[in-house]
């Protein structure tokens, strides 16, 4: 899907994941690997609900974003593969189990349950950490800035509407970190979004 990913940067994996998914069809096995915890955390497989996909990657939050968006269906750890101590490997002891998951539609079902124990679920909460609504306003963070400078947050359009902000109609951004508040159209503006680190 993308080689562009920052090295173990769990939450550009998450948006690259949520921004792409959405254009596949149901019932399509993503393999996540984003881990820089090594292999510490648990593997578990995502089934979310609509869309019904199937995402195979690291109890990390790197799955956060689509559990969000698409609803979780249900969430197993993965028990059906040999442990390796080396996280390099992740790519690898993982690849059984999403090529698994790629049978007829029919099949899948049965093939989900087989991966491993249910789980509770997801508990990582980065898509929606500090994004809020007060009154008129919504308060949110940059998820992504791509390299011509246009920024991607974590405010949806649903929560647009609610606020009867519309498509077409002016807004006021304000742009802060902390305590710090940066004036629009600035000529230390890009400089400063890019060298920003937003968690």
């Amino acid at each position: 899907m993308s080689s562009t990913t920052k090295t173990f940067d769990i939450r550009d994996a998450a948006v690259t994941v949520h921004r792409a998914a959405r254009y596949f069809p149901a019932g399509t096995v993503f393999l996540v690997v984003v881990n820089p915890g090594g292999l510490n955390r648990d593997a578990i497989v995502l089934r979310t609900k609509d869309p019904e996909y199937f995402f195979v990657g690291y109890h990390n939050g790197s799955l956060d974003i689509v559990a969000e968006e698409f609803g979780i269906a249900e969430v197993r750890t993965v028990s059906s593969y040999e442990a390796v101590e080396n996280p390099l490997f992740g790519p690898l002891w993982l690849s059984p189990v999403a090529a698994a998951l790629t049978t007829p539609r029919d099949q899948q079902p049965a093939q989900f349950q087989s991966v491993g124990t249910h789980s509770g679920g997801i508990p990582h909460t980065w898509a929606a950490r500090r994004r809020r609504q007060l009154h008129k306003e919504l308060v949110g963070e940059i998820d992504q800035i791509d390299s011509y400078g246009n920024a991607t947050t974590n405010i949806r359009y649903a929560m647009m509407e609610q606020a009867g902000i519309h498509l077409r109609q002016s807004v006021q951004v304000r742009l802060s970190r902390s305590d710090k508040q940066i004036r629009p159209w600035s000529s230390k503006l890009m400089e400063w979004l890019r060298g920003t680190k937003w968690w």
